[in-house]
């Protein structure tokens, strides 16, 4: 009885471990409800996509050219300021009198202007800026899909290339705990050219 018994446990291990061999050397695979699904598994850096893409590279640069301007005219602006004050300062008109209130007034008007310009001029880089961020991106995942659709796959991961190279430990620490959702990956895998690619080929088409 006892023979009998470790022999039907023998055969059980060894059925088990059959199984676990026969499952192990499979593709991986999703479970639905009827015949299972095979993930088909792909990366993207859709952080480098950003960078490489014409139209983004474009605006961008565009936008700089404005926020050059801009710092250009602001510089313009304080020279004035600064020249219009110490002239108020150099003055030898007495402070109440008409001339010296019409020179003051003048110096406030010059401030509240270039005030004035500064921070409407920087919202509205800063708008610019989060726009094209936001149409960049649109179009990158769009891209993603569309890539992703013609090689059948099933997923695609975000996987962003960076150097632990850091100038703060916070730095350091906002790369390993926030921007490393893929750990590993075969490089056959990577479809971040070839997203980069087809954005930049419909963008000078669309040219």
């Amino acid at each position: 009885m006892i023979n009998r018994t470790r022999m039907s446990f023998i055969i059980l291990l060894v059925a088990t471990a059959c199984g676990l061999w026969f499952y192990a050397g499979r593709p991986a695979t999703a479970q639905t409800f009827g015949s299972p699904t095979i993930v088909s598994l792909a990366v993207c850096d859709t952080h480098q996509v950003f960078r490489q893409y014409l139209k983004t590279k474009e605006l961008r640069q565009a936008l700089q050219s404005q926020s050059e301007q801009l710092r250009k005219d602001l510089e313009s602006r304080d020279k004035q300021l600064r020249a219009k004050s110490e002239e108020l300062a150099a003055s030898s008109f007495a402070p109440g009198s008409q001339e010296y209130e019409q020179m003051r007034n003048a110096l406030v008007k010059l401030s509240i202007e270039a005030k004035s310009l500064r921070e409407i001029s920087e919202a509205e880089l800063r708008r610019q800026d989060m726009r094209i961020t936001q149409s960049g991106y649109e179009d990158i995942y769009a891209a993603v899909a569309e890539v992703a659709k013609k090689k059948q796959l099933t997923i695609v991961l975000s996987q962003e290339q960076f150097s632990l190279v850091s100038a703060r430990p916070e730095e350091l620490y906002g790369k390993l705990y926030y921007r490393r959702p893929v750990l590993y990956s075969e490089k056959s895998l990577d479809i971040t050219a070839e997203v980069i690619d087809l954005l930049n080929t419909k963008y000078k088409l669309g040219r």
